[in-house]
């Protein structure tokens, strides 16, 4: 998933989803020479189960 993908399942803004990511709170993979992030599902998932 993208930044903005994870931003409007969590409706949260896109900088506080790059924030999450580069704290480590959330996890994620920067791909591409523009290192681009990119977030798996299950990932997303383990995030908003440890949140609640």
């Amino acid at each position: 998933m993208t930044v903005e993908q994870v931003a409007d399942e969590l409706s949260v803004g896109m900088p506080l989803v790059r924030a999450l990511l580069k704290s480590g709170e959330l996890r994620g993979l920067q791909v591409g020479a523009r290192g681009l992030w990119r977030i798996a599902s299950a990932d997303l998932e383990a995030y908003i189960s440890q949140a609640y």
